[in-house]
């Protein structure tokens, strides 16, 4: 019996440990996307993610430990059509539903590209202890920790 060649393992098992490279640091970028500048929350938001990932995956694995067939006759074997489909059919079908995934975030991101953008936060006159500013202004924050004051009137043109 001749031996198989095992060059095209090692090219497979490349792009194994690539695409779970690439897939980690996706799903850690866009949990710290998820967290944004509410880092207060930040540790809840990875625990919570790390948790749900931990059930994912020992629900994925029971699944797939239920569903083995457990009787194989010499005629029909079929332990090893279901291990080629549970590590080719599932994984594929994984990728083609987060690639599904990504072009419709992608495509909402676009279409929504000209949309005004939210207004920072804001505080209500007399919530920040300065009761010397005019009238309807209020104190924005910005995303560098900078104040401010700006009049309603100024908030509703952009400046």
């Amino acid at each position: 019996q001749e031996k198989a060649n095992p060059c095209p393992t090692y090219g497979a098992t490349a792009l194994i440990g690539a695409g779970s490279s690439i897939m980690l640091i996706m799903s850690l970028s866009m949990t710290a996307d998820l967290i944004g500048i509410h880092t207060d929350t930040g540790a809840f938001v990875y625990g919570s993610m790390s948790l749900l990932d931990k059930i994912s995956n020992g629900v994925a694995i029971a699944l797939i430990q239920h569903f083995h067939p457990d009787h194989c006759t010499p005629v029909d074997c079929p332990t090893a059509r279901y291990y080629r489909y549970t590590m080719s059919a599932l994984p594929g079908g994984a990728a083609v539903l987060g690639a599904l995934s990504t072009l419709v975030l992608a495509f909402l991101r676009w279409r929504n590209r000209n949309q005004p953008r939210p207004n920072p936060v804001q505080i209500q006159q007399g919530e920040s202890g300065d009761e010397d500013q005019e009238p309807g202004s209020h104190i924005v924050v910005s995303n560098s920790n900078e104040y401010a004051t700006a009049t309603e009137s100024e908030q509703r043109k952009g400046v």
